[in-house]
């Protein structure tokens, strides 16, 4: 599984002053982050690209072209190995699924929380998905994409649990995570466990990778 650099170089591209003045604060806070340049439109992201070559990318790419995403693509050919961090004021199931199939795997609002934003910086740095429960939740309504749906027999809650075992993290870890007491988290492995008839860890990875809940790449590089 890839590990974090200790130095990640990221980049913001957002017209909104008071958001890229909160994107720096936080990244200030942050040692193993960097922040080495804003641009406020296409031409300064552009330009900024060209100029640092960022690990990361923080951008509203509906606020910098209101086309959409599309611009996105040839960003991310041109960038070898730059993730993407989509941070923006609402989005529906379609436009998440347009950012995915451009290769953004990281989706936040910009109501976001501190902890959501640095959970998300963190899985950038790995090269993981990240979307807050908010968003997990509106890509398991029915009629959403049957890659992007949870399976029926599993709460929004359970699939969200679903996707932090898979990507690693320890039950300490996901209860820090999510906000919750071990024994929550314990108590979720187990309905989970039971409800999909598997043992462990490694039977639930495989199970998630054969029916599309998560993304097999990351368990291959």
């Amino acid at each position: 599984m890839n590990q974090p650099k200790n130095n990640i170089r990221v980049g913001i591209a957002d017209p909104q002053y008071l958001i890229t003045e909160s994107l720096r604060s936080i990244l200030r806070e942050l040692p193993e982050f960097s922040c080495v340049g804003e641009a406020t439109s296409l031409t300064e992201l552009n330009q900024l690209l060209a100029r640092e070559h960022p690990d990361i990318l923080i951008t509203d790419c509906y606020a910098l072209d209101m086309s959409g995403p599309g611009f996105l693509s040839p960003l991310l050919s041109a960038e070898a190995g730059m993730s993407v961090m989509v941070l923006t004021h609402a989005v529906t199931r379609k436009q998440i699924t347009e950012l995915s199939q451009t290769g953004v795997r990281i989706v936040l609002l910009k109501t976001a929380s501190r902890e959501e934003v640095v959970a998300a910086l963190q899985a950038a740095a790995m090269h993981r998905k990240y979307y807050p429960e908010e968003l997990l939740n509106l890509l398991t309504e029915a009629d959403a994409p049957p890659s992007l749906r949870e399976p029926d027999v599993l709460t929004p809650s359970e699939m969200a649990i679903v996707q932090l075992i898979a990507s690693g993290l320890t039950t300490k870890e996901i209860a820090l995570r999510k906000h919750l007491s071990t024994h929550t988290v314990m108590t979720h492995r187990k309905n989970i466990f039971r409800k999909l008839n598997i043992n462990n860890a490694s039977e639930l990875v495989v199970k998630a990778i054969r029916n599309g809940w998560i993304d097999p790449i990351e368990y291959y590089i």
